[in-house]
C-alpha cells in the first residue's frame, strides 16, 4: 500500500449522525392533506397554498377534478431535510388510475401550509417508486 503520510491527517469513517423523529405535527398535517383531496375538498387544499405554490398546487387540484367518486388516501413517505418537509401518498379510487402527489409542507403562523407541490402520476421520475 503507498504510504499515506501522516496518519492523523488521514480522515477515516465518519459518524453518522441520530435521526431525528418527524414532528408529529408533520405527519397529521401530511394525513390530512391527503384526506382533503381523497374527499374531493381541493378548494381547501388550494387554500393552503403558499402564494408563490398556488399555481403548482392548482395543477395538481385540476388533475384530480376529473375524478368521479371517492377515494381512499395512502400514505406511502414522509421526509424531512433540514427544515424542509416532504409528504408523498397516493389516492385509489374505483375504475380510475392511482394518482400520486408529493407535497413540501411547512409551518407558518402555526398553520402547515404548502410550500410546493408535485403531480407524479403517469410518468417515471426521480421521486416515483418503482411500479
Amino acid at each position: 500500500m503507498a504510504e499515506l503520510g501522516k496518519r492523523a491527517n488521514v480522515m477515516g469513517p465518519q459518524p453518522i449522525a441520530n435521526r431525528r423523529e418527524m414532528p408529529p405535527a408533520m405527519m397529521e398535517a401530511g394525513a390530512a392533506l391527503f384526506e382533503l383531496l381523497a374527499g374531493g375538498r381541493l378548494d381547501e387544499v388550494e387554500a393552503l397554498a403558499m402564494p408563490q405554490a398556488l399555481t403548482e398546487v392548482l395543477r395538481v387540484t385540476d388533475a384530480l377534478r376529473s375524478r368521479v367518486g371517492s377515494s381512499a388516501a395512502h400514505i406511502i413517505s414522509y421526509a424531512r431535510s433540514n427544515d424542509h418537509y416532504y409528504v408523498k401518498g397516493k389516492l385509489l379510487s374505483p375504475g380510475a388510475e392511482p394518482f400520486t402527489a408529493q407535497f413540501r409542507i411547512g409551518p407558518v403562523e402555526g398553520r402547515w401550509m404548502i410550500w410546493e407541490a408535485y403531480n407524479l402520476s403517469g410518468g417515471r421520475t426521480g421521486w416515483s417508486s418503482p411500479a
